[in-house]
C-alpha cells in the first residue's frame, strides 16, 4: 500500500472531537429520571437478524407484533450497526466493547500470492474472547448479580471465553437436548450441521427454560444473555411459519423464520413481565449480524461488509427510557455494553479502555453520528470499513482496491464514487487507516501484556510449589 497513514485528517479530527464530546456531554444533557435503576438486564441476540424484515422497521410483507411492541416500550435504533461480518467477532466486540482486532478475533494473514475466492474459509486468529479481558458477564457478577446465558449457537460453546463470568450456562448438548454447563468445564466441539437444522426446536426450548430459572431466580438482580439462532441458515421454519406447502425460495423461508422468532420474543417477554416486572427490567434486543439475499451477488454473511450484512437492528426498552423513540443517527454494537451499564449504574462503570460510548446522549437528542468502523471476515478476501460523514468507505485488501458510496443518496452501497469525490475519499481513507493502525497497535499490546501476566503467573506457581515442598506437604 502507497498511501500515507500517518498525516492527520480532518475526517478524523471531527469524529475524534464527536466521540470526546459524547464522553462529556451526558452528564450535562441526560438526566436520568429513574427512581430506581433496573436490576435485571436482558441481552437478547437474535443470530443473522436483518432489521428490514421486521415490520417496526418497515417491513410490509409480514407482522411481528412482538417485537413490534417491545419497540413501543422502547427506543428503536434505525442505523445500528455490527462490527462484524459474523458472529464470533461481533459477539466478542459486544461482550467487551472491543474491537475484533484488540481481541484476535479476525482473519489470520493470508499466505503469499493466496488469493480467496469470496466463499472461501479464512483460518482465524482465534476463536473465542481472551481469558485475560473483561467481559459485561464478569463486571455484572463482581457486582453480585446472578449471570445467565441461554445460547443457541455451536460457535460460541467451545472454550472458556465467552462463558466467563456467567454462573449459569445452558446451550444444546445435543440437536434435541439442552444442557446447563457447569464452569470451567470446557464443552466438546461438534459439528454444526444437526444443530443448525434443528434451530428452530432448540430456541424453543432454551426460552422454555430460560422461563423456569426466572421463576427459581426471580427475586434476584441478574444479567441474562439469551442467544436465538433460527433464522440462520439453512432456513428451515417450523411447520406453522411456512407460507406454502410447494417449494419455497430462501427469503420466503427466512421470513418464516423471522415469524417463529417473534413468537419466541413474545413468550421471552410474557416470562420477564411474570417473573420480574417490567419496572425492573431493562431489554436490550439485537443482533450479531444481518444476511444477504444476493445484493452484491452475495449470500448469507461473514464475506462482506456491505449494508444487507453489518446493519442491525437495536431495540432498548426501562422504566425511565422513552417509549415508541426512534433514533436515526448511526450507533455501533460495541456501544452496547457502556449503555447498559450507564443505564443500570453498576459500579465505576464501562473499563476505561472500551472503544464504545454510552448512547444515552443520542436518546436524549444528540445527532451527532459516531464513527462505525467494521472488520472480522469468515470467507474471502479481508475487507474493513467506515462510515463518517455520510459517506461509507470499504477496502478490500486483496486486490488493495476502494470504494466510496455516499450514504444520503445510495443507502444501498450500489454506486462507487471515489472517483467522483475525491476529497472526502482521501479523507476517509486517511481515518480508516488511522483507525485500524491504532486497534493493531493495541491488539500488540494487549498481547505483550497477556504473555507478561502469565510469565508472572507462572512464576508464582513456581514459588508456591517451592513453598510447598519445604513444608514437605509435596514431593516431586
Amino acid at each position: 500500500m502507497t498511501q500515507d497513514r500517518h498525516r492527520p485528517s480532518r475526517l478524523w479530527i471531527w469524529a475524534t472531537l464527536i466521540v470526546v464530546a459524547a464522553a462529556i456531554v451526558p452528564g450535562l444533557l441526560w438526566i436520568k429520571p429513574w427512581s430506581s435503576r433496573p436490576d435485571a438486564v436482558f441481552l437478547i441476540v437474535v443470530d443473522t437478524l436483518r432489521p428490514d424484515r421486521l415490520s417496526c422497521y418497515g417491513h410490509t410483507g409480514h407482522e411481528t407484533p412482538h417485537i413490534d411492541r417491545l419497540a413501543g416500550m422502547g427506543v428503536r435504533f434505525e442505523r445500528a450497526q455490527s462490527v462484524a461480518s459474523w458472529t464470533i467477532p461481533s459477539m466478542g466486540s459486544i461482550m467487551t466493547s472491543l474491537y475484533p482486532t484488540q481481541l484476535g478475533l479476525v482473519e489470520a494473514p493470508a499466505p503469499p500470492d493466496k488469493r480467496f475466492k469470496w466463499r472461501e474459509r479464512r483460518d482465524q486468529r482465534a476463536y473465542s474472547i481472551p481469558l485475560a479481558e473483561r467481559t459485561l458477564a464478569e463486571i455484572f457478577q463482581e457486582e453480585g448479580f446472578r449471570t445467565a446465558a441461554f445460547v443457541n449457537q455451536p460457535g460460541l460453546i467451545v472454550g472458556e471465553g465467552f462463558s466467563q463470568g456467567f454462573t449459569d450456562w445452558y446451550y444444546p448438548d445435543t440437536p434435541s437436548s439442552i444442557r446447563h454447563r457447569v464452569p470451567g468445564i470446557s464443552v466438546e466441539y461438534k459439528p454444526w450441521g444437526p444443530f443448525l437444522k434443528m434451530a428452530a426446536a432448540l430456541d424453543g426450548k432454551l426460552v422454555r427454560e430460560l422461563n423456569g430459572w426466572l421463576d427459581r431466580h426471580a427475586d434476584e438482580k441478574m444479567f441474562v444473555w439469551l442467544h436465538l439462532l433460527t433464522p440462520h441458515r439453512p432456513y428451515n421454519p417450523p411447520a406453522g411459519y411456512r407460507t406454502s406447502p410447494r417449494r419455497r425460495s430462501s427469503i420466503e423461508s427466512y421470513d418464516g423464520e423471522v415469524r417463529y422468532i417473534d413468537k419466541l420474543i413474545g413468550d421471552v417477554l410474557a416470562s420477564i413481565e411474570t417473573h420480574v416486572g417490567p419496572s425492573r427490567s431493562l431489554v436490550v434486543f439485537t443482533s450479531d449480524h444481518g444476511e444477504a439475499f444476493g445484493e452484491h451477488d452475495m449470500f448469507e454473511h461473514g464475506h462482506t461488509l456491505h449494508r444487507e450484512v453489518i446493519h442491525v437492528p437495536l431495540i432498548l426498552a426501562a422504566d425511565g427510557l422513552p417509549s415508541d423513540r426512534v433514533v436515526d443517527s448511526y450507533v455501533r454494537t460495541i456501544d452496547i455494553l457502556p449503555t447498559i451499564l450507564d443505564i443500570v449504574g453498576v459500579g465505576p462503570g464501562a473499563p476505561e479502555d472500551v472503544r464504545g460510548s454510552s448512547i444515552l446522549p443520542i436518546i436524549n437528542g444528540e445527532t451527532a453520528d459516531r464513527p462505525v468502523f467494521s472488520e472480522g471476515m469468515l470467507y474471502g478476501s479481508t475487507e474493513r470499513s467506515l462510515i463518517a460523514n455520510g459517506h461509507k468507505l470499504m477496502y478490500e485488501e486483496q486486490d488493495d482496491r476502494y470504494a466510496l458510496f455516499d450514504l444520503s443518496e445510495d443507502p444501498d452501497e450500489e454506486r462507487d464514487v471515489t472517483e467522483l469525490r475525491t476529497e472526502p475519499a482521501t479523507d476517509m481513507r486517511e481515518g480508516l487507516w488511522e483507525f485500524y493502525d491504532d486497534l493493531a497497535l493495541d491488539y500488540d499490546s494487549r498481547r505483550a501484556t497477556a504473555a507478561e501476566d502469565s510469565t508472572i503467573a507462572d512464576e508464582e506457581a513456581r514459588r508456591a510449589l517451592d513453598a510447598l515442598r519445604s513444608l514437605g506437604y509435596i514431593d516431586d
